[in-house]
Parts: C-alpha cells; structure tokens; sequence
C-alpha cells in the first residue's frame, strides 16, 4: 500500500511540474504596464504612409512623414479611469512624475492626438474639448501567449458612447507629413482623406 501511495504521488509532482510550452507562433505577451514600451503604427493599405510610426513634435503627435529625423513615439499604457471598462491612459515613455499623456483635443467631430504634462490642468477654449483616459486597444492584450498573427488597434471611448459608434481616425496631407484626427462621424468632411488604423505594437 504505501508503495502505491508512493507512486501516486510522484505522478502527481510530475504532472504539476511539467507544463506544456508554448505554441510555435507565439509571441512575447503586451500588457499594460508601464515598463513595457509601446509603438503606434499606421495601417492603411495603399495609402503613402501605410506602415510608418506616429512621431511626436512638442504637444503634436502625428505622422511626420516630411521629418525623417524624428523618432517613433514610444507611449506605455495603464489602466484608466474606468479601468473596468478596458479603459486606459496612454503616456509618454519612459514614465515621469509629470506623466506627460496623451489626449485627444479640438472641435467635437475632428481632434487631434496631442500630449501634454500634467493634462489635468490643460483647460482649452470652448468649444474645444480635450479628452483622456478613455483610449482602448481591441483585441485587449491577454497578459498570455498569443498568436504572431493577433494585432492590436488604438480607438477611443467616452462615457455613453457604445461599440457601434461611427468613430474612426483619418488622415489629412499636410506640410509635414499628415495630420491625424479623431472622427466621431458628427461633422461633414470635404476636404480628401484617407482611412486608416492605429496599430499598437511592442517598441
């Protein structure tokens, strides 16, 4: 009997100890955390700036695509306000005590993704408004394994607005490159734009 017992229990050290690795495609996991660097990429297949990293000029943040000298924006994110919602806050990295974050401000309808330190004190002019801690990113990071293939989009939700809200982001030509807003769907646009897609991916 206390063989039995035993084996028994070596067994079941065995089984505990040994987990199954992880699949071949997987990846390092993303999650939010402020040591973990994030990049932001365009995706807008066919368009000049398809595939280029959002850069920042003093509180701008857009894509610079007529100053290649400028580095690619590297942001970390944290839970928001309204973390159960999947509701963050996106800043600046490295993380500092004035928490240089991202937002987004101008005219409901089209704004622009800025950042400013200490963004609670930032007061525009009506009818601007400025926005923060409302930033998501579909799928949310599992904090797993993932497949290589799984990719991550930046959007934007404030309080009442539900998952079927026309907002998206495009892009106008500009000097520097192409300004990037936020469109709420609210406002008729005129001037030529293209669509695209914020892509969230590891720095």
């Amino acid at each position: 009997m206390k063989l039995i017992l035993a084996l028994i229990a070596v067994l079941q050290a065995s089984v505990t100890v040994a987990a199954p690795p992880p699949p071949a495609d997987a990846k390092n996991p993303i999650v939010p955390r402020a040591d973990v660097p994030l990049k932001l990429r365009a995706v807008a297949p066919g368009a000049p700036f398809d595939g280029r990293f959002f850069s920042s000029n003093e509180s701008a943040i857009n894509l610079f695509t007529n100053s290649p000298s400028n580095a690619p924006l590297r942001v970390y994110a944290e839970p928001g306000p309204n973390p159960a919602e999947g509701r963050l806050a996106i800043r600046k990295f490295p993380r500092d005590e004035a928490h240089n974050e991202l937002a987004l401000l101008g005219k409901p309808g089209l704004e622009s993704i800025v950042s400013f330190f200490e963004v609670r004190a930032v007061d525009p002019l009506p009818p601007s408004r400025l926005s923060f801690g409302g930033w998501t990113i579909t799928p949310p990071f599992s904090g797993g394994y993932e497949p290589k293939t799984t990719k991550h989009f930046l959007d934007y939700k404030r309080d009442g607005q539900g998952t079927a809200a026309a907002s998206r982001w495009i892009a106008f030509p500009s000097a520097t490159g192409y300004d990037v807003k936020y469109y709420d769907g609210s406002v008729i646009v005129t001037q030529n734009y293209f669509p695209l897609k914020i892509e969230v991916v590891k720095a």
